[in-house]
C-alpha cells in the first residue's frame, strides 16, 4: 500500500464521502479509494471510532457490520461560520463576510472562498495582476494547489472598526460553540 500524506481537510473529505445516510466500513473503504485515498481499513474504523468519540459522526448497529451516519453539516467550514456571524451582526452581509475572513484569514480573499461562503455580491476590490503574483508566491505549497493562478482574490472596500470586529467575533464564538442563546440581547440602562 502506497504511503499517503492526509491532508488538513480528510475530515470533510470522509464526512462527505459517509454521504448523509452514512456507510460500512467497507463502503466508506471503497468510496475513499475511488476518490484516491486509498487507506487499510484499520486506519478507518480507527478514525472514524475518533469521530464518533468527537460526536460527529453516529455509529449504528446494521448486523453484521456497522455503519457511522455523519451528524455535523457537511457545509460547516470558516467560511459558512462566517457569513452566519456577518448576517448576525451587520446590516451588509455580504461586506463584513469578506472583512471578516479578510481579518481571521490575514490575507486577501479568493473568489472561491466567498462563493464558498454564500457571499452574492462581492464588495471588495480585486488585487492588481502584479498584488495577486506576489500573494500566490507567499502562500503555502497546500494553497497555492487550491486556488488558480487566475483567480482573483479581493480586499474589502472597508476596514471593519474595533466594535465590528468585536460583534463579528463575538456572533462567530456564539455559533461555533451553539451558545447564542445564553446571550443578553438588550442592554440595562441602569441598575436596579
Amino acid at each position: 500500500m502506497a504511503k499517503i500524506q492526509l491532508e488538513e481537510d480528510f475530515r470533510r473529505i470522509v464526512l462527505d464521502a459517509l454521504g448523509k445516510d452514512g456507510r460500512s466500513i467497507s463502503a466508506l473503504s471503497k468510496e475513499l479509494e475511488s476518490r484516491g485515498h486509498r487507506l487499510h481499513r484499520l486506519i478507518i474504523t480507527g478514525y472514524l471510532r475518533a469521530l464518533a468519540d468527537m460526536q460527529l459522526v453516529k455509529e449504528k448497529d446494521v448486523p453484521p457490520s456497522k455503519v457511522y451516519v455523519p451528524m455535523a453539516r457537511l457545509d460547516d467550514s470558516i467560511y459558512t461560520r462566517a457569513k452566519e456571524a456577518a448576517e448576525e451582526s451587520a446590516s451588509d452581509p455580504d461586506l463584513r463576510t469578506l472583512q471578516l475572513l479578510n481579518s481571521l484569514l490575514r490575507r486577501p480573499v479568493y473568489e472561491s472562498e466567498l462563493r464558498e461562503a454564500g457571499v452574492d455580491i462581492i464588495k471588495g476590490v480585486a488585487l492588481s495582476e502584479e498584488e495577486a503574483a506576489e500573494l500566490r508566491s507567499s502562500l503555502p505549497k497546500r494553497l497555492k494547489s487550491r486556488f488558480s493562478a487566475k483567480e482573483a482574490a479581493y480586499l474589502p472596500e472597508r476596514e471593519m472598526s474595533a466594535e465590528e470586529y468585536m460583534r463579528s467575533l463575538e456572533a462567530l464564538a456564539t455559533g461555533v460553540t451553539r451558545s447564542r442563546h445564553l446571550v443578553l440581547d438588550t442592554r440595562q440602562s441602569r441598575l436596579l
